[in-house]
């Protein structure tokens, strides 16, 4: 027994030995029994009676990943609301980005009211000098053409000459010394003697007028892709006549025409002339504006644009006057389309120039008195409608307030390319019923367009006739009778944008007899670009009278707003 007993006592303590071993050693305890002895784990935990299987717990110790609701915490995605930002623009007053433009348009009744306008007024009649005269032209061929020019100015009535600056392609004709006007290679030099040309020009007693095509510009596009028109399938956006374009929504754009303003204004130009200030009108059925279209507005861009130019160009004492479409003087889907809005930018400039040219006009003007016909046949009927409108239109702003002065542009070019049937010959008749047109309005100035830079002088009175009060030179019948035509036309919806016409420049009309020929070929765009006008009006216009008695200007007439629409080759408003 007691042998039996030692024996179970000494297996005893080998085993308690061997346990010993295991755990001090680091072995691993195949047998369960082992197991009991972990109960040091669970003296972590309170309730050590736990089974084994609660050693598991020990991953609850894992709860620290509660900190994952921090995770949560990048809600500041939301901070993606900055996008919205741009919404300051709807209200016209803050400036998120400084690529847009500022927008706000508040404090017109104060506007630029510290600054005393000691400029000299100039009733500008002028004539257009096309750039073709620069490009592949000596220094001397250069100066025939200009005066040639300046010897029409001087026997006639017109007393004003349009030179381009910069041009359709992007282009500046001249090398300023300016580093903001340099900076993006578009200086083609073209014009090294232009200074010297304003200068006698000026000795001459002419009016000198810079004309800078806005926003039409392939070089600016190229050079800085960031500022240009896109589709929306990202592609770059480009006119019927394949020309990329920048967008009035950026306000770099706007510096750029202010520095190219100030350029002009530091060689001797008298006023500063902004064509092609608008949105694109053709071939923009795929164009994207990011939405700013519908947050800012196409017209307040504009509107905002031409403010700041002329804040920055009035005070260096040269005018400042803008191109726009003759069909946005009424104003609806045309004003939507192009962002011109005339009442808009009549508050600011001190020239509007509509482009009132007959050939750019729909058939719908017609309707009541020429039914079918093109209006390019009746001169002084579209005129008078179109610039009647202009009239009744800016009454909308008071005596009190600065209105801008309209100078119409008007046609001197043959439009044959609307075909035959179509068209009439722009011969001293015609631009004189246009000119009569313009003057039974109330207006007292106008330019004349014409892209190869030859007009017709028979139309112009000379300085005697013009001082005896005459309305046409002698032997010019218009037959038309002093009153204004036809009743104003009701505007209808205006479809899409005019697609410009490939047809080649028009006949020139009548040469100008004057001495120094060497007029170059126009290397640039056609003669007049094509009508742009669908829309409004259907007149009820009288039959024009026979030998008309000189028309007396109308009363009523009050200063609008002068915009050429680039008859082709150039003005596009």
């Amino acid at each position: 027994m007691k042998s039996s007993t030692k024996k179970r006592f000494t297996a005893l303590l080998m085993t308690f030995a061997m346990m010993l071993t295991a755990c001090g050693g680091g072995g691993s305890i195949i047998s369960p029994t082992p197991l009991p002895t972990m109960p040091p784990t669970p003296s972590a935990s309170p309730t050590p009676s736990a089974s084994p299987t609660p050693t598991m717990s020990p991953t609850p110790t894992l709860s620290p990943t509660p900190t994952l609701p921090p995770t949560p915490t990048s809600t500041p995605t939301p901070t993606l609301s900055p996008t919205p930002t741009l919404s300051p623009t709807p209200t016209f007053t803050a400036q998120v980005d400084t690529k847009y433009f500022n927008y706000d348009l508040s404090g017109y009744d104060t506007w630029m009211s510290n600054w005393t306008d000691t400029r000299k007024y100039v009733n500008a009649k002028g004539v257009y000098c096309t750039s073709n005269f620069t490009i592949g032209q000596t220094a001397d061929n250069q100066r025939k053409y200009v005066r040639r020019l300046a010897d029409l100015i001087d026997r006639t009535e017109l007393n004003a000459i349009v030179i381009d600056v910069k041009h359709e392609g992007g282009g500046i004709l001249y090398a300023f010394d300016s580093a903001e006007v340099r900076k993006y290679g578009a200086c083609m030099n073209t014009i090294t003697i232009l200074p010297e040309l304003i200068s006698e020009l000026h000795s001459r007693g002419i009016y000198v007028i810079a004309r800078v095509v806005s926003f039409e510009d392939p070089a600016l596009a190229k050079v800085r892709p960031d500022l240009a028109l896109y589709n929306k399938d990202g592609s770059l956006y480009k006119d019927g006549k394949g020309c990329p374009w920048v967008s009035p929504f950026y306000q770099e754009c706007w510096k750029y025409l202010a520095e190219i303003g100030k350029a002009c204004a530091g060689i001797g130009f008298d006023e500063v002339n902004y064509d092609y200030i608008r949105f694109p009108t053709d071939n923009v059925k795929n164009i994207t504006y990011n939405g700013l279209d519908e947050i800012i507005g196409k017209d307040v861009a504009v509107t905002a644009g031409v403010r700041y130019l002329c804040e920055q160009l009035k005070p260096l004492g040269v005018y400042v006057s803008a191109d726009v479409y003759g069909i946005v003087i009424k104003g609806g889907v045309n004003k939507k389309q192009t962002g011109q809005d005339y009442i808009g930018l009549s508050r600011y400039l001190d020239y509007i120039c509509p482009m009132v040219y007959p050939s750019h006009y729909d058939r719908s003007w017609t309707k009541g008195f020429a039914e079918g016909q093109h209006p390019d046949k009746y001169p002084y009927e579209i005129v008078t409608m179109a610039l009647r409108d202009s009239v009744k239109n800016l009454k909308a702003i008071a005596p009190s307030e600065h209105c801008a002065d309209v100078r119409p542009w008007l046609q001197d070019f043959t439009a044959d390319y609307l075909g035959k049937g179509n068209y009439i010959k722009y011969d001293e008749v015609a631009v004189r019923k246009e000119i009569v047109a313009t003057y039974n309005q109330g207006y007292t100035g106008w330019l004349l367009w014409n892209a190869r830079g030859t007009f017709t002088e028979g139309a112009f009175l000379t300085p005697e006739q013009e001082a005896q009060g005459l309305i046409c030179p002698p032997g010019v019948n218009i037959n038309v009778t002093p009153t204004p035509v036809p009743a104003t036309p009701t505007p209808t919806p205006v479809p899409a944008t005019p697609t410009p016409t490939p047809e080649p420049a028009p006949a020139t009309p009548t040469p100008t007899p004057s001495p120094e020929p060497a007029t170059p070929t126009p290397t640039q765009e056609p003669e007049p670009a094509t009508p742009t006008p669908t829309q409004e009006p259907a007149p009820a216009t009288p039959t024009p009278t026979t030998e008309p008695a000189a028309p007396t200007p109308d009363p009523s007439g009050t200063p609008a707003d002068p915009t050429p629409q680039g008859a082709n080759s150039g003005s596009g408003a």
